[in-house]
């Protein structure tokens, strides 16, 4: 049996525009979608959704944030309209999906947030032998990654 991913064009009919417009990156197995609020020479702020959730959820924290903030908010694998990969779901593959996420879409100091499980997924990329990172924890829920 051959398990077939799917992406967000194989359900558009699920979904319904939002404040901000989305974009993808692809990371090698997956494209991961995402949203961004804010001006970039602000200091960047990554949200990441619970389990079944998108980053629909962050629009009203966006917004907010948006003033003093470059804000993304990503769908993790399986989310929204990123790739949807049956079987291929742990916390060591989303951890690995935000890395190269940071690593090809922020490129910079990022101040990380997740809710719920995504708080889960964040801690999937602090073990991660990375060689131009370093982790610096902040508190409970926010977590700064510096390329070295």
């Amino acid at each position: 049996m051959t398990s077939k991913y799917l992406e967000y064009h194989d359900h558009p009919d699920i979904f319904v525009p939002h404040r901000y417009p989305e974009q993808t990156v692809d990371l090698g197995e997956v494209r991961m979608n995402y949203a961004t609020a804010g001006e970039e020479h602000n200091p960047a702020v990554l949200l990441i959704p619970g389990q079944t959730e998108s980053w629909w959820g962050y629009e009203t924290a966006m917004q907010l944030l948006s003033g003093r903030f470059c804000v993304y908010a990503v769908d993790l694998r399986g989310q929204g309209r990123s790739t949807w990969t049956p079987g291929r779901y742990s916390l060591d593959l989303f951890g690995s999906d935000l890395v190269r996420f940071i690593d090809r879409v922020i490129a910079r100091p990022v101040v990380v947030s997740g809710l719920s499980s995504g708080e889960s997924s964040r801690h999937g990329f602090l073990p991660t032998p990375h060689p131009v990172r370093s982790a610096r924890r902040y508190s409970k829920t926010r977590l700064c990654l510096h390329p070295r």
